[in-house]
């Protein structure tokens, strides 16, 4: 899986629950800390590390190490965006969601409006994320493959709040000839929330999915499919479809899986951010 992420890597358990674990450095990390030795006041270095960790999904401890690189360098905005996607990966959510805040004070960013939506997505704040995914389409609505995925993301929010019209409206900006590049699973997850295809028909393509990322794949597609039957009134469908993604966790850290996990159990980003608060404190 070197295409993602380290052979040797931190497992969800240790990352989202908590679990005392070890992971070995690898040679990167060991090259990183040595330059750190001899450079302890590079603000560079340490992003290079958080990077580094969180190739091998140690990304609590690369929170720390994005953390010193802010603490030397106050104003890196690129600091606060990869500190922030680790919290959001780890769902300390509100911390995430204020570092991509911050970063925002910086001037407008598109990526930073995505991040920021999908942050108060999972915080349940659906009128934020869409006006986050709003400043996005103003910014940058030409990108067509992104705007796929922003697209899947609104609609998701206007499903979870019950917002019919405004739904209608954002899936007036899909077009099935859009260029939409890699982003199929999300382009299945539109077409399933347009009714141009089945749940059961998104279900063949989610189980289709194939190469290294197939279980990523399946997450958006399934997610999609646990909120049409969310959107149906159909509860115990919905969480069948979440526990269906939560089963193939080789892509955990990957948004649809996080969101599944977060919808079913959201007492996993509550004791998150209370091992946030206590490691922030100490």
């Amino acid at each position: 899986m070197d295409g993602y992420f380290d052979g040797l890597c931190a497992s969800k358990e240790s990352q989202l629950y908590g679990v005392s674990e070890v992971v070995d450095d690898n040679e990167r990390v060991r090259e990183l800390r040595r330059a750190l030795i001899d450079g302890p006041d590079n603000g560079e270095l340490y992003i290079k590390l958080g990077d580094a960790l969180s190739y091998q999904l140690r990304y609590i401890e690369a929170i720390s190490a994005y953390t010193k690189a802010i603490d030397r360098i106050p104003d890196s905005v690129a600091g606060y965006q990869k500190r922030g996607g680790r919290y959001l990966t780890t769902l300390q959510l509100e911390r995430a969601y204020v570092d991509f805040m911050h970063c925002g004070s910086f001037g407008q960013n598109a990526e930073i409006e995505l991040l920021s939506g999908l942050t108060a997505y999972m915080l349940r704040k659906y009128i934020e994320a869409e006006t986050h995914f709003s400043s996005w389409i103003s910014i940058a609505g030409d990108d067509t493959e992104e705007l796929v995925s922003v697209i899947y993301w609104y609609i998701l929010c206007c499903v979870k709040d019950h917002d019919n019209e405004n739904m209608r409206h954002i899936l007036a900006l899909y077009s099935p000839d859009m260029y939409i590049g890699h982003h199929t699973a999300y382009q299945c997850g539109i077409k399933l929330l347009r009714g141009d295809i089945t749940a059961n028909e998104a279900m063949k393509m989610a189980e289709a999915a194939c190469g290294e990322d197939r279980d990523l794949e399946y997450s958006m597609i399934v997610y999609a499919v646990a909120n049409y039957e969310y959107m149906r009134g159909n509860t115990d469908g919905y969480k069948k479809y979440l526990d269906m993604i939560l089963l193939r966790d080789t892509f955990w850290a990957g948004l649809a899986s996080l969101a599944s996990l977060n919808d079913r159990y959201p007492e996993v980003a509550e004791n998150a951010a209370k091992r946030g608060d206590f490691v922030a404190a100490v």
